[in-house]
């Protein structure tokens, strides 16, 4: 039987996305790291992201994808609220990580002591 929308494969591909974002460095926050520092990774992002959309839309791949009724505008915004969750989880854990660390250097005994 066919799905009446393509929700799930949309959520997993818009988290995909934006961890493509994460993975940038493991260290620094994806908020400051200049998106022109790798436009070829902003380019495949957008062409991925334009590919799933276009398949929604144009017969046969709509019927390949078993998409009845493509995505409305406000799942859309609601799928990707959801994906952006994972992109401010990511920059929890960094911040803490980095947070950790700085003490974990703090509290270490001076060389020679």
């Amino acid at each position: 039987m066919k799905q009446s929308s393509h929700s799930l494969p949309m959520l997993i591909v818009l988290f995909e996305n934006l961890h493509n974002f994460n993975c940038r460095s493991e260290e620094r926050s994806t908020l400051r790291i200049p998106l022109r520092a790798n436009p070829l990774l902003i380019g495949t992002v957008i062409a991925v992201q334009a590919v799933h959309i276009l398949a929604m839309y144009l017969p046969g791949l709509s019927d390949v994808l078993e998409v009845v009724v493509p995505v409305p505008l406000w799942k859309w915004a609601a799928l990707l609220g959801i994906a952006v969750s994972l992109l401010l989880v990511m920059e929890l854990f960094k911040a803490l990580r980095e947070r950790h660390q700085h003490s974990d250097l703090s509290n270490a005994p001076a060389a020679g002591a």
